[in-house]
């Protein structure tokens, strides 16, 4: 094809110069003999040329150059000089020519001839790259040069040599869209295809071959070959069966050995992704190995290994992957046989052997040229053969190098979400929070992104932040309404909010819930919290409702049916009917004696007696159930229970080894509930240093409860008259306490500074009690009695006769002392 082409534009070329003098030559007559001779000349070089004679040419040419000094063709001869010397194999001498022709001016209209020469030469010594940047000379410079079809179609092959695949696509769809009637053009089509297959574009590359077919059906020179990109297009797509088709049409067709045994080698992987075990198993002993080279023979071995895997052959797997990992040279296929080997260790629970496969892959194949997403799944097997062993450090160590490194993104985000998940079930929930936070932040549109938002609420759930969760829950209804999970999303936010005590919210929640998903499997746990809802709303009636539809419907369940059970028993009691309510605990005592409802009823028994201030008789029965139920959820519970009837007998140091015990045994909210009473007693018992102490190891270990501990630390700091702590946690605490108690420390930020001495911040503190929460009259009646204080004690008077003022007017039992203030204030004081 190059070739012919050469020849074709040196005709061009010479046909131009044929015709000018046809044109021109007979006008002068004088001239004529002499011009006549030197377009003798010239013309015999130049067909000469054309008949590939280029030694005679050359010959004629040089000639031509000493007898006519002053012709005006000397450019257009040294031109077809370096032409006769490239067609020589003479490439330095025609190079050197090429690159003098380009310094002179009178070759200036010559100047795309000479370019694509030089490419040309270039190309010729396979300096694809230099050969490139003269072929774009000629496309930038000279678009419509005759040379640029040509220059077009090199390039193109620059670039391909170059393994610049996409950049040399981009030129061959030049070709065959702007020049589609030149020779190249086909070859440019074919080349497309070549092109493609290297991008791996397969959607891409079973178009253009459909598309090649149509055209140029009738190509058998190539029809095998189009058959075998077409397989592998659809093998790579995930079609076995018609990869199939196309490897079997392949093989059928050729006579080239070594392209059967490729096509039957793809008929064998084809079928193994299918599943058909015989007949890959037939496909792969169909293979002559002699005519495979070196590599291909690697993926034939761990094709067998697989098959073998897959067919439970698990001896002869393992011993065709030592087998492969001993003679292949392949990084890529060693690689692939480290993952078998390793994920059939892996599949047998061998964890500990399969870690130190992924370990020794891993090793082998650091800085070696495999591709990313192989290296992936060694680090993930590596991962979650960690996690299985319990080495979570480990596990997310791996799964962060996966994150880093990998460059699919879809594998980022899962090796994050493993990371996040992690964390989570090792209990450390601010991390668990920070990267799933981050995947959705960062990776916003991921495939993940309804599962990473559910883990990031159960999180917070988790960590007692029922606020975060609630939040995260109604952002999941909100962007993720066609979820798989939305059923468990709504079920986790109906429990945030009744774990929050917002008892109205979740009973909507669960009451929907029913009708919303009728095939959930969470029905029947929504309906037991539905019917707790209601127990806590104080609508026992309904309850008892609820609680005898889940007997009604879910028999199957002993369990839900005990509790049930005991919830309708619990809900007689709080109807006021004791005697009921007794009747049925004795009974589900008796009906379910080995049953772990059985401590619910004695922590229910010792509850009874703690409400009803008899310590003594609660302590019996919640030691009772430590003693007799020491694998029961309650224990830590009943451990906080005791420690809470010890504080009501004052008996501090009984209370705070209760309490710890406690904090040893039980889930993170109550375990910080457990050290914030802990603390409480150092309080009690005077102990103010060690107060504080615990205090803070709450904020530490539960930042969720600063809104309860802010307050708290503040009112220690403000006993221990150190008012600059109290100040800053009283001010912190605004920020995070619930609307409801805002108001409260308002006051005592204006109490504090009263007591630092700062009357006047002080009156702005009161006042803001009073302006920026309204609805608590008894608080702005007592700050209205704190300013008008202040301003007598300051004597200033008419400020404090007008807080005065306002409380007479509002009428409450105030207002008498107010009057009281006011009568003394006019008749002893003097204006």
């Amino acid at each position: 094809m190059r070739k012919s082409k050469l020849k074709f534009l040196s005709f061009l070329l010479c046909a131009s110069i044929l015709f000018y003098n046809l044109c021109f030559g007979a006008s002068h007559s004088l001239y004529a003999q002499e011009a006549s001779k030197e377009d003798e000349s010239l013309f015999l070089a130049k067909k000469a040329f054309e008949d590939g004679f280029y030694e005679v040419s050359l010959g004629m040419l040089e000639r031509f150059l000493k007898n006519y000094p002053a012709s005006p063709k000397h450019a257009e001869v040294n031109l077809l000089i370096g032409e006769c010397y490239f067609h020589q194999n003479r490439f330095l001498e025609a190079l050197n020519k090429f690159e003098g022709l380009l310094s002179k001016p009178s070759s200036n209209n010559l100047k795309d001839a000479i370019f694509y020469w030089i490419a040309e030469v270039q190309f010729k010594g396979n300096n694809f790259d230099k050969a490139a940047e003269y072929y774009k000379k000629i496309i930038d410079e000279f678009p419509n040069s005759v040379y640029a079809p040509n220059a077009y179609y090199s390039l193109g092959w620059c670039l391909f040599q170059s393994q610049k695949f996409n950049d040399a696509l981009k030129f061959f769809k030049v070709i065959e869209e702007k020049y589609s009637k030149e020779p190249q053009a086909k070859e440019a089509s074919f080349k497309i295809i070549e092109c493609l297959y290297n991008l791996k574009d397969y959607n891409a590359l079973k178009d253009k071959l459909k598309q090649y077919l149509k055209v140029y059906a009738k190509d058998p020179g190539r029809l095998t070959y189009l058959y075998f990109y077409l397989a592998e297009a659809d093998y790579y797509l995930n079609n076995f069966s018609e990869a199939i088709d196309g490897y079997s049409k392949a093989s059928i067709n050729t006579k080239d050995d070594k392209l059967e045994a490729l096509a039957k080698l793809g008929m064998a992987w084809s079928s193994l992704k299918l599943k058909r075990y015989k007949e890959a198993e037939n496909a792969f002993n169909d293979i002559k190995p002699a005519n495979l080279e070196k590599r291909s023979l690697d993926v034939l071995l761990l094709g067998k290994a697989i098959l073998l895997t897959e067919t439970s052959r698990i001896d002869e797997s393992r011993r065709v992957y030592d087998e492969l990992l001993l003679i292949t040279q392949d990084p890529v296929v060693m690689t692939q046989a480290y993952l078998g080997k390793a994920d059939t260790l892996y599949n047998l629970s061998d964890y500990s052997k399969a870690v130190d496969v992924y370990k020794e892959a891993i090793a082998k194949v650091n800085g070696q040229d495999v591709p990313q997403d192989l290296i992936d799944k060694l680090h993930y097997g590596l991962a979650w053969s960690f996690l299985k062993e319990g080495e979570f450090k480990e596990a997310i160590k791996e799964f962060r190098m996966i994150a880093k490194e990998s460059e699919d993104k879809v594998v980022k985000v899962s090796a994050l979400c493993q990371i996040g998940d992690a964390y989570q079930d090792s209990g450390d929930y601010a991390k668990a929070q920070e990267v799933y936070d981050s995947i959705l932040k960062d990776y916003s549109d991921n495939f993940y992104s309804d599962y990473v938002q559910y883990q990031l609420g159960l999180t917070f759930l988790k960590a007692s932040n029922y606020d975060g969760a609630i939040l995260s829950f109604l952002n999941f209804k909100k962007n993720f309404s066609q979820s798989k999970l939305l059923d468990e999303a709504t079920y986790a936010l109906g429990l945030a909010y009744f774990q929050k005590q917002d008892y109205n919210s979740s009973r909507e929640i669960f009451e929907k819930f029913q009708d919303q998903f009728k095939e959930s499997n969470l029905k029947s746990d929504a309906l037991y919290l539905l019917g707790t809802s209601l127990y806590n709303l104080g609508k026992y009636t309904e309850s008892i409702e609820v609680f005898k539809n889940i007997v009604r419907l879910y028999g199957q369940n002993p369990e839900l049916i005990q509790k049930a059970e005991y919830e309708i028993a619990d809900c007689f009691y709080q109807m006021g009917n004791e005697k009921e309510a007794m009747e049925r605990f004795k009974s589900l005592r008796s009906k379910y004696p080995d049953s772990s409802l059985t401590a619910e009823i004695i922590w229910w028994l010792g509850e009874y007696y703690y409400r009803h201030n008899d310590f003594m008789l609660a302590r019996r029965y919640f030691n009772s159930l430590i003693k007799d139920f020491p694998r029961s959820s309650l224990i830590s519970d009943a451990y906080y229970a005791l420690g809470s009837t010890y504080i009501e007998d004052s008996k501090y140091d009984e209370a705070i080894k209760n309490f710890k015990k406690a904090v040893e045994l039980g889930k993170p909210d109550l375990a910080a509930q457990s050290t914030i009473a802990i603390a409480d007693c150092f309080v009690k018992k005077g102990s103010l240093d060690q107060a504080l102490g615990e205090y803070k190891d709450v904020i530490k270990k539960f930042p969720n409860f600063s809104s309860v501990i802010y307050p708290k630390l503040a009112e220690l700091y403000f006993n221990m008259n150190n008012y600059d702590e109290a100040l800053n946690y009283y001010r912190n605490s605004l920020d995070i306490v619930p609307e409801k108690e805002m108001g409260v420390i308002q006051f005592k930020i204006a109490e504090v500074l009263e007591s630092k001495g700062k009357p006047n911040e002080a009156v702005e503190e009161y006042l803001k009690a009073t302006y920026l929460y309204p609805g608590n009259n008894s608080l702005a009646i007592k700050a209205y009695l704190r300013v008008s204080s202040i301003y007598e004690n300051r004597e200033n008077y008419k400020e404090a006769q007008n807080i005065y003022k306002k409380i007479v007017a509002m009428g409450v039992p105030e207002s008498k002392y107010a009057q009281e203030r006011l009568d003394w204030i006019k008749a002893n004081i003097k204006k």
